[in-house]
């Protein structure tokens, strides 16, 4: 007998968000969930795309190579929508539970600060972890824009992280949600 494995929801999410780190290196034409003009800085985007919507990636380069900035884009799984609605809080908790699973020796604290993502504010933690010797900090951002979370997660060695995270932001909040 065949048939598909139906996902709790929140595994659902995380699987997005997980394809697009492990496919993160195929390139695609994007579906124009959005239109973002990244920072000089970062190269991409590479658009891994999944059911329930897309994760894009854009990596630093020359100096700048252990910088990642991700987008991912996910319709709200049919089994999320009852009883409750979609919630910024269920978005960070799910996207923050698969940056632990990937990275088991992060840390990460929520913080009042938003960030801005287009038209929308988004709630946010900070992260740091161990990369290489190095110390690597970065922003995890969730919101809901029009029945779709909307991730941001971006990160660079903490050397470089106060050079290149105001312009990180800078061009969020220009990036365009096109659904």
């Amino acid at each position: 007998m065949c048939g598909f494995v139906r996902l709790p929801a929140r595994h659902a999410l995380a699987l997005i968000w997980a394809l697009g780190w492990w496919l993160s290196s195929a390139s695609a034409a994007a579906m124009d969930f959005i239109h973002f003009s990244p920072p000089p800085f970062l190269d991409g985007p590479s658009v891994s795309r999944a059911a329930l919507g897309a994760t894009y990636l854009y990596r630093g380069r020359d100096q700048f190579a252990g910088t990642e900035l991700r987008i991912t884009v996910a319709r709200q799984p049919p089994e999320m929508a009852n009883p409750a609605p979609l919630s910024a809080s269920a978005c960070l908790e799910i996207f923050e539970a698969e940056l632990k699973r990937q990275h088991p020796d992060l840390f990460a604290l929520p913080t009042a600060l938003r960030l801005r993502v287009g038209p929308d504010e988004f709630s946010q933690i900070r992260w740091s972890r161990r990369q290489h010797g190095a110390v690597v900090t970065g922003v995890l951002a969730c919101g809901v824009h029009r029945d779709y979370f909307v991730a941001i997660n971006y990160g660079a060695t903490s050397t470089v992280a106060l050079k290149l995270f105001p312009v990180i932001r800078q061009q969020l909040s220009r990036l365009a949600l096109n659904f």
